[in-house]
């Protein structure tokens, strides 16, 4: 967001200072601004949103932005698709993607997904895409090879992320962990590792932080790379301590911290929502069939920017694009009822055709004061006749 609109962004917790132990705001006064973007709305639990919406003034303005149709929020609720159902609260549907390019046959495959349609040519090659019929017991031998193939090809390590559904099993994310770590950072003779429960850290390896740390302003989700470790009789902590890199927010983690954080060359589908990669490997067979939904195949097929690989079993991507899973009982809805039906009893009569002076020209947009409008910034009058088509 910081790149895209030169303006100041952060996470919902920074903002509100929550941290990783304390999920209650404490700010003493509503956030300072009075025109607020939240983006990735689909992430947002009820607690979460409640502490937000308690701590915006009414008179601020919000922008929602998300894709209901992704994975609803870990914790309970889903409060953005049930806020889509609230006629009361304007909504526009966008359709038009940035993030592949318009020839991009990955947008295709999503949007069919998100209708419950796995297509005729779901099995073909595309400039995009690919899809190889493979058993669970060999997609890690078939992801080498593709990892191979794409580090010749001049693709960077980097660019390269593996999502899957499930930590354990031949496919899981930690199986897929280690050989992805062995083929890119392999150990090298007397180069300093740490053991930790489930694997060998090394410098240069890529890793994910698991919670919310306000306080070193990283968060769940975040990814790093190692850039050192330093052995515990050298630190303050005495204890063994790796400092990782967070695009220019170096963070030092005592061995007693590394819950917070785990290799990241493979992860969940959870953990890439809201972030996106060059290239996408995507493992899928019957033996995560308890995971499969269709919400989840959605949201990992639209993390890739440029090339996705489909691995797996055809009939599990099947079920996954059919499966729509539990619904979740929320009430979120039913509570806007009653204000609902207040707000149309109060509705006044006003002519099809005639408004009042006042109202009227509190809503004109003048040369003067246009640019003025914090919603109106950044939009250029290209931008208008491209969507009013003249």
């Amino acid at each position: 967001m910081n790149e895209l609109t030169g303006l100041p962004s952060a996470t919902i917790h920074r903002h509100l200072g929550m941290t990783g132990d304390d999920d209650t705001s404490h700010l003493e006064d509503y956030l300072d601004a009075d025109f607020i973007i939240v983006d990735e709305f689909s992430m947002v639990d009820t607690w979460l949103a409640n502490q937000l919406f308690s701590n915006i003034s009414s008179n601020s303005k919000i922008l929602i932005v998300g894709d209901s149709d992704q994975l609803p929020s870990v914790s309970p609720g889903q409060v953005l698709a049930d806020l889509l159902h609230i006629p009361l609260i304007p909504q526009t549907r966008l359709e038009k993607i940035y993030r592949q390019s318009e020839e991009s046959t990955i947008v295709t495959l999503a949007s069919q997904i998100r209708q419950g349609i796995l297509p005729a040519d779901f099995t073909q090659k595309k400039a995009d895409r690919s899809y190889f019929e493979i058993a669970s017991g060999h997609i890690p031998a078939t992801i080498e090879k593709i990892l191979g193939a794409a580090l010749r090809s001049g693709i960077p390590a980097r660019d390269i992320q593996v999502l899957a559904p499930m930590y354990r099993g031949t496919a899981g994310i930690d199986a897929v962990n280690q050989l992805m770590q062995d083929l890119l950072n392999p150990p090298q003779k007397d180069q300093l590792s740490f053991e930790a429960p489930q694997c060998h850290y090394r410098k240069g390896d890529k890793v994910i932080h698991l919670v919310n740390d306000a306080e070193i302003n990283v968060f769940n989700g975040d990814l790093g790379a190692i850039t050192d470790l330093i052995p515990g009789k050298y630190t303050e902590s005495k204890q063994d301590e790796i400092v990782i890199d967070f695009d220019g927010n170096e963070v030092s983690y005592p061995r007693n911290e590394w819950y917070k954080i785990r290799l990241a060359y493979a992860m969940s589908i959870h953990k890439s929502q809201g972030s996106e990669f060059p290239v996408v490997i995507l493992p899928i067979t019957s033996a995560s069939r308890r995971m499969l939904e269709r919400n989840l195949i959605y949201t990992a097929i639209t993390r890739a920017k440029s090339k996705l690989i489909l691995l797996g079993e055809l009939q599990a991507f099947d079920y996954a694009t059919q499966h729509i899973g539990t619904a979740r009982k929320t009430y979120l809805i039913e509570r806007f009822s009653d204000l609902l039906e207040n707000v149309e009893e109060k509705q006044p009569a006003v002519s099809e055709t005639a408004t009042s002076s006042a109202s009227e020209q509190s809503y004109i947009l003048t040369e003067e004061n246009w640019t003025s409008i914090p919603a109106m910034i950044g939009i250029t009058d290209a931008d208008l006749k491209e969507i009013f088509g003249k």
